[in-house]
């Protein structure tokens, strides 16, 4: 899922709730509030991004154990902070800015595992190809640098990330149907994960290199 971005509150069963504050004034600093009827009850606080700040947004995992706070710079770039906000808010693991465009994220059944998947853009990912802009790899082979896959534990900081090459065909022309550029990752607790690209789905079997080759 592509998480919202509008800084909406999220409420949880028990009735708490969790805010985002942008820093207003003079404020250098973001905040995440945990308000209990009119009390704010705890808070995190982060240094305002150097890249500046486009949006964010919040989403709860399905046991509400975890919190997962997600922005963008509005220049192309992407990043999270994961919270456990099971007994105090405490952040796990975090993603700096990230290069790219509509990120969507989705965790495992049993939460030990984050999956962010990032295209490279979200407008037509094709247009590379109409303009002939394609990267060429060591053997000369030419390919569209689509996007990234970023595994995260959410039990401590390690990750593993995993450029996506692919290799459209000579004589290749793509679907030019409307384009959606979430996609509405999933993710087992095996680590197996599968994508809605364009195409079609694309499954990933673990364990990953970091760079994964996509044949049309």
């Amino acid at each position: 899922m592509i998480p919202p971005y509008d800084f909406e509150p999220v409420t949880v069963s028990n009735g708490d709730i969790f805010v985002v504050q942008p820093p207003a004034g003079k404020a250098t600093s973001i905040e995440l509030l945990r308000r209990r009827g009119s009390a704010v009850v705890e808070r995190l606080s982060w240094p305002y991004p150097s890249a500046g700040l486009g949006g964010g947004g919040l989403t709860v995992s399905a046991s509400e154990k975890l919190l997962l706070y997600t922005y963008f710079s509005g220049q192309s770039e992407e990043a999270y902070r994961l919270i456990s906000i099971e007994s105090g808010m405490r952040e796990l693991c975090a993603c700096d800015y990230s290069f790219g465009e509509a990120a969507s994220y989705a965790f495992s059944p049993d939460e030990a595992l984050l999956v962010m998947a990032l295209p490279t853009t979200s407008s037509e990912w094709w247009m590379v190809w109409d303009d002939d802009e394609l990267e060429r790899d060591d053997r000369g082979r030419r390919y569209i640098d689509f996007g990234l896959v970023r595994i995260q534990a959410t039990r401590g900081p390690s990750f593993s990330q995993h450029a996506l090459h692919v290799y459209p065909p000579d004589g290749w022309e793509p679907n030019r149907d409307e384009h959606d550029p979430d996609l509405r990752p999933t993710v087992e607790n095996g680590g197996r994960i599968e994508l809605s690209m364009p195409w079609g789905p694309l499954v990933l079997t673990p364990p990953l290199p970091k760079v994964v080759t996509v044949e049309l």
